[in-house]
């Protein structure tokens, strides 16, 4: 198989696209995050769904973050911080999710946290899930298709080793890991680590993306078609790598730079159009940049810059320490997270 990237992949797993119905019966186009039910309208929040692209949807978002906080019993591990983001409405519950990404000195774990559908309380922890220690410590930025959560995990110290993980989590409280879609990743030190990971469903498969450290190089895969997620032959293609250093700026707006993002995050817009969010913190600003998406174009063209937007998070949460989407109900909100647990983390969130 041909490739540009050193990375050496992979298996993952294939996803049906999904649309769901509002409220009104009219079709929506969604993201994998709704499969599961969404909680009443709020008419303030923004609908992607009603917006023909991206960009005037990010527009619409208002300037102040608001806060949320999540307690936890249990002392955390030490070492390591909070790093990915990802939230879904859980209708069996009735309650939001939350899925907070953490490393800390020798392992890897997720807290899933529940707050009320008002979320006008703080939230609590309902189960931690931890990987198997050892040199993969670092989980990096999450993203959630439905209820199977993709977790990147890295060897922060040599850098030169990653995985993909895949779990289903429709029962937050008990994971059901799906080993045989893990996606391997080798390398030179730096080139094949997934600080970062997005994905979602794509004409009936599954497109990842994955981002090597501080997003330098961001590697596509997309899963074989007629294979379902429970099959153990079904496997993710390497597709195509794109670099920041070779990137094609032509017709980027309004900028062309390119950001350290420490999450990145997939969209549909009301039209379809594929979108992939990158959260950053430079010059002490709290950052997200939009890229229109295709995965398929040629090298150094696979993004296209179409918007950025700064954000005024809660003082100890920033884009640096964890970001992500979550699309509820069809509306587009943003999060950020502080930096650990201690012994709360806060929460921004902005809709």
């Amino acid at each position: 198989m041909q490739r540009e990237s050193a990375c050496l992949a992979v298996t993952v797993v294939a996803v049906a696209a999904v649309a769901s119905l509002s409220r009104s019966g009219t079709a929506q186009i969604t993201t994998p995050e709704q499969h599961i039910a969404g909680p009443p309208d709020r008419r303030a929040d923004v609908n992607v769904t009603e917006y023909p692209n991206m960009e005037p949807a990010i527009d619409a978002l208002p300037d102040e973050a608001a806060r949320l906080e999540c307690s936890w019993d249990a002392l955390p591990p030490p070492g390591g911080h909070l790093q990915g983001i990802q939230m879904r409405w859980d209708a069996g519950r009735q309650e939001h999710l939350v899925f907070l990404s953490h490393d800390s000195f020798d392992q890897a774990y997720v807290v899933v946290a529940a707050f009320p559908e008002s979320l006008d309380r703080p939230g609590h922890v309902v189960h931690v899930h931890r990987f198997p220690r050892g040199p993969l410590r670092h989980a990096g930025g999450i993203q959630l298709a439905g209820p199977l959560l993709a977790v990147g995990l890295e060897d922060n110290r040599r850098r030169d080793a990653s995985e993909i993980r895949f779990c289903d989590t429709g029962n937050p409280a008990d994971w059901k890991p799906l080993p045989h879609l893990t996606i391997h990743r080798r390398g030179e030190r730096e080139d094949c680590t997934a600080g970062a990971v997005a994905v979602i469903s794509d004409n009936g498969r599954l497109l990842a993306a994955v981002a090597n450290w501080d997003s330098r190089a961001i590697d596509f895969y997309r899963s074989s078609p007629g294979r379902s997620i429970r099959e153990a032959a079904c496997r993710m293609r390497w597709l195509s790598r794109w670099r920041a250093d070779q990137a094609d700026r032509a017709g980027w707006t309004p900028d062309d730079r390119c950001g350290s993002w420490q999450a990145i995050n997939f969209v549909r817009d009301g039209r379809g159009h594929l979108y992939l969010f990158g959260f950053r913190r430079d010059t002490g600003t709290d950052t997200v940049d939009v890229f229109q998406v295709d995965p398929t174009a040629a090298a150094g063209r696979q993004l296209r810059k179409t918007a950025s937007r700064s954000f005024h998070l809660p003082a100890e949460c920033h884009f640096l320490f964890g970001g992500g989407v979550s699309v509820q109900d069809g509306r587009l909100w943003l999060l950020g997270t502080s930096r650990r647990f201690a012994p709360y983390a806060t929460i921004a969130l902005i809709r």
